[in-house]
């Protein structure tokens, strides 16, 4: 279908348009149309150009940088189209030519099962740089040696039982772990399903996961208990051996198609591979995971929505209460990666830089792409940060700018009694009688150790679906 913006035409299918946005719009409105055109004196040519170089998955124009774009003028043009990534909506621009065309070329498969994806082993990957500018490197004395989870055989163990559930996929913490080999430390085992009966089998393995001898059921030393949010059932797995700490199942309550699919939504480059629960030793990945793993980067895309927490709140209880190495990591985090104002507490941050951040302390680097350092200069709303002055709020690229720039330090707030409830109140999550969906009263116990009734804003476990949150509006951008 042809479409028209001032004197710019260009043929392109109108789903190439995101949702919401002004032509998929009148392509909605007017299915017969065989054009759209849109005039307006004051968008400009350069940058309409770069609007339709990404709707028409323009693979052969070299990568862009960061200072080759007008970005006031970019911004009035993405306004006018309504397109809700806002300035962002341009990213695959900064990735190479190669990178470009290996994300057409999956991001758009999300049906297609384990063939559709690169079968890859540790030993076919083979050490580079990066293609991109890196501003937060692994510190030069970090040792993976210090924090590593040591329940090997008590994973194969639970993992062989849960494998008689059909379409269960293993991806991120602890897929990324086992193929390195072990050698990056992990504390999740991040269990998706795909396919029309997903939530029978999710429900299936969280209940057999919930009879595993080994599971936290409230009466142990330390308080990490079953969890349930929207989005996720998370059962802890205890280990009392001196050297050998806890983890967690995360049983993900999304509506998937197929392994592509689940791997497509993850946000982390270096989660992006993963196995199938009956053959945990056969490894599928994406490019970019391949990329990540051969630079030991990974790249900040903010177009990608990952719908899962890397570090959820009851996980770094457990790591609180467990090995000293977990907490020399979060001491590298806190030294290198993040700012905090000592008058008003903690910088906001996306949760996409939050979990970018969460990798550092398993031997990744970050890198933006089309950011050049020597060429960069800070928006005037930093400037603060650099003669002492208070900063409430920092995000994005904004926030890895500064972080790089200042190495200054990084606090992570909680609170400890963070799952204790009041009575009659209302929560986001289901404590320990995770697999209640109204049958019984939730009960749990408040900050006095007594037993209250309180109310979950999700009483049912519901799959989410992945296209639930895709349209929305950017108030803050990375770039521009």
């Amino acid at each position: 279908m042809k479409f028209i913006i001032n004197n710019e035409s260009f043929d392109a299918s109108p789903l190439a348009w995101p949702e919401g946005s002004t032509f998929r719009l009148m392509y909605e409105g007017d299915r017969n149309a065989d054009e759209f055109r849109l005039t307006n004196s004051v968008l400009k040519s350069d940058s309409i150009k770069l609007i339709i170089d990404v709707v028409t998955r323009n693979v052969e124009k070299i990568r862009l940088r960061t200072d080759e774009v007008n970005w006031k003028e970019l911004k009035i043009v993405v306004n006018y189209l309504g397109i809700g990534l806002s300035t962002d909506y341009i990213y695959p621009l900064f990735l190479t030519i190669e990178d470009r065309k290996n994300r057409y070329l999956f991001e758009s498969n999300t049906t297609g099962g384990l063939d559709d994806l690169i079968k890859i082993e540790e030993s076919d990957i083979k050490t580079r740089d990066s293609d991109y500018t890196i501003i937060i490197e692994v510190p030069y004395y970090h040792n993976l040696r210090h924090f590593l989870n040591r329940n090997y055989d008590k994973c194969d163990s639970l993992m062989k039982r849960l494998s008689t559930i059909p379409n269960l996929f293993v991806a991120g913490d602890y897929a990324l772990a086992r193929f390195s080999k072990f050698r990056i430390p992990w504390l999740y085992i991040d269990v998706f399903s795909y396919g029309d009966n997903s939530l029978t089998s999710l429900k299936r393995a969280s209940e057999m996961c919930l009879t595993f001898e080994d599971h936290f059921d409230g009466t142990q030393y330390c308080p990490p208990f079953p969890c349930r949010y929207k989005t996720m059932i998370s059962i802890p797995i205890f280990n009392e051996e001196v050297y050998c700490r806890g983890f967690r199942f995360r049983f993900i309550l999304i509506k998937y198609d197929s392994p592509s699919h689940i791997l497509n939504s993850l946000d982390i480059d270096s989660s992006c591979v993963g196995f199938n629960m009956k053959d945990p030793d056969t490894f599928y990945a994406l490019p970019r995971f391949i990329r990540a793993y051969e630079t030991k980067t990974n790249t900040v895309d903010p177009t990608i929505r990952g719908m899962i927490n890397i570090i959820d709140h009851a996980g770094r209880l457990l790591i609180d209460n467990h090995g000293r190495g977990i907490a020399r990591a979060k001491d590298i985090m806190r030294r290198l990666t993040s700012l905090i104002d000592n008058d008003k507490g903690i910088i906001s941050v996306s949760d996409h830089v939050r979990r970018l951040i969460s990798i550092v302390c398993k031997g990744f680097n970050i890198a933006v792409p089309g950011y050049h350092y020597p060429s960069v200069s800070l928006s005037y709303r930093m400037i603060p940060s650099h003669i002492g002055m208070p900063m409430n709020s920092r995000i994005g690229l904004e926030y890895l700018l500064i972080a790089s720039s200042k190495r200054c330090p990084v606090e992570e707030t909680y609170d400890r009694h963070g799952y204790s409830v009041a009575e009659g109140e209302t929560y986001d999550f289901v404590i320990m009688d995770v697999m209640n969906e109204g049958q019984r009263e939730f009960v749990s116990t408040d900050k006095l150790n007594e037993m209250v009734t309180y109310i979950p804003n999700y009483p049912l476990i519901e799959l989410v679906s992945t296209s639930d949150d895709i349209c929305y509006q950017r108030t803050y951008t990375f770039y521009g």
